[in-house]
């Protein structure tokens, strides 16, 4: 920033004339500290917000049954996205793997898959492991068929849950849903600048009609994020950390121990 911003020195000044038809300004340091504080106060405030985003009190809004989830029979199996997601109030998402971790990456690809579908922010990712069970369907690992198996199912749950909240900040700001859109895990509308975060907005999501497949948008290869891209290991970090968990670490009541 120049002397000659702030007024210090005028512009037209290039001399070095001191007397006192000089148009130097004899400043303090005290004074030129307080100028140029309330200048750089006056552009901080300048680019400030002052948007809060409201909480949504999901039982405030009177809506019916959401009735079953018709996305059960998708091509891969069930797709029901409450399955494989759960947003927490803090905007935490958490991803349910069904196949076991032995080392493929199968954690952090099949978080990809559903994480770009539901423009979920990547640093908020989480992964869970499923136990067994019949409504995952196939849990088995091996034959590199986890993706190829359940690439379809995985993205149509994500996208599912992306259109829910996006449903859901319609319903709050009342407007149409092709005015809203979801990026990196908040909602925005061609309104205002207003945005709804995913943990604000997933009680209600979670209250709306689940859409039937032929109502979702997947999207495009070249609207892809995380698929196909490289990705920061979910598995790594907590294998060097000695967080994870191994079958030997398995503790039963009344076991028996060989040394």
């Amino acid at each position: 920033m120049l002397m000659r911003d702030l007024g210090i020195i005028p512009a037209q000044q290039t001399g070095g004339a001191s007397d006192e038809s000089s148009p130097y300004v004899n400043l303090s340091r005290r004074a030129f500290v307080g100028g140029t504080g309330l200048f750089v106060l006056g552009v901080a405030l300048a680019g400030c917000s002052s948007y809060v985003e409201p909480k949504i009190d999901a039982g405030a809004f009177d809506l019916p049954d959401a009735g079953p989830s018709p996305l059960t029979e998708v091509n891969g199996g069930d797709a029901t996205p409450a399955l494989w997601i759960a947003i927490d109030k803090d905007g935490a998402v958490k991803i349910t793997c069904h196949r076991s971790e032995m080392g493929q990456q199968v954690w952090t690809s099949m978080a990809q898959i559903v994480a770009d579908e539901l423009e979920a922010d990547w640093a908020k990712v989480e992964i869970v492991q499923a136990e067994g069970h019949e409504r995952y369907g196939d849990q088995n690992t091996d034959g590199s068929r986890s993706v190829r198996f359940n690439f379809h199912r995985l993205r149509v749950a994500g996208a599912a849950m992306r259109q829910m909240l996006v449903a859901a900040a319609a319903l709050y700001w009342k407007l149409p849903q092709d005015q809203c859109s979801a990026k990196g895990g908040l909602v925005s509308n061609t309104q205002n600048s207003d945005t709804l975060s995913y943990g604000n907005l997933a009680e209600l999501a979670g209250r709306l009609e689940i859409p039937a497949e032929a109502d979702i948008k997947l999207k495009t290869p070249k609207e892809w994020r995380y698929i196909n891209s490289e990705i920061p290991s979910l598995t790594v970090p907590r294998i060097v950390t000695g967080q994870s968990t191994y079958g030997i670490d398995v503790q039963r009541p009344g076991m028996v121990r060989f040394c």
